[in-house]
């Protein structure tokens, strides 16, 4: 499968896949609604920025080399199950003694630069986007299509992440949702704690 028609059905396959339940996507529930937009925001930039190294992985052709690699991948799996363990369990540690009720202006500030770094290694710590990466590539840029098509995927990747994690987020600041969060922001925290050590201990189960 090659040329510009291909690009449309990559397009889908990557906005199905970015949408997904998924380490990102609980990163970016939590931070939007936990924190300002632009903590949120510079989440959605440290993800994008962790599929752009994904993408240079795998043109580079590294990603084989991962692929080939069991005890190389299990580490990566690892890592990346602890990261986000140690981020559900932080998260329910300051639930728990966080003041009943609407708490979100007591919460602890999370700076740009930290809300990036947690995008950036909660996405370059997920070896599983590298496999999903390097065989939706394979798929879509077989070895006789044009040199061309490799970087219009990755540009359709980062750009769809960068794109449309933003308005997601944004639309996670509106008020009534907001509003709506803060009501029930205790058990709701809770759930993205319990839900991220389950990811990161799946994770590691499975290493």
């Amino acid at each position: 499968m090659n040329g510009p028609q291909s690009l449309w059905i990559f397009s889908g396959l990557m906005w199905v896949a970015q949408f997904s339940p998924g380490p990102d996507m609980l990163l970016l529930l939590k931070n939007a609604l936990n924190h300002s937009r632009r903590s949120a925001l510079a989440t959605v930039l440290g993800i994008t920025c962790g599929l752009c190294v994904h993408c240079a992985i795998i043109l580079s052709g590294l990603a084989v080399i991962l692929q080939e690699s069991p005890p190389l991948f299990a580490a990566l799996r690892l890592a990346g199950g602890l990261y986000l363990t140690y981020l559900g369990a932080k998260l329910l540690w300051s639930t728990r003694h966080s003041p009943r009720g609407p708490t979100s202006a007591e919460s602890p500030v999370l700076s740009s630069r930290g809300a990036f770094a947690q995008g950036l290694l909660t996405n370059l710590l997920n070896a599983k986007a590298v496999l999903f990466l390097l065989g939706a590539f394979a798929a879509f840029h077989p070895a006789h299509s044009a040199p061309w098509l490799k970087w219009a995927l990755a540009g359709i990747v980062a750009a769809q992440a960068l794109i449309g994690w933003s308005f997601f987020v944004c639309l996670l600041s509106w008020p009534p949702l907001r509003t709506l969060f803060l009501r029930w922001e205790r058990p709701w925290n809770t759930l993205f704690g319990v839900l991220l050590i389950t990811a990161g201990l799946a994770a590691v189960w499975v290493t």
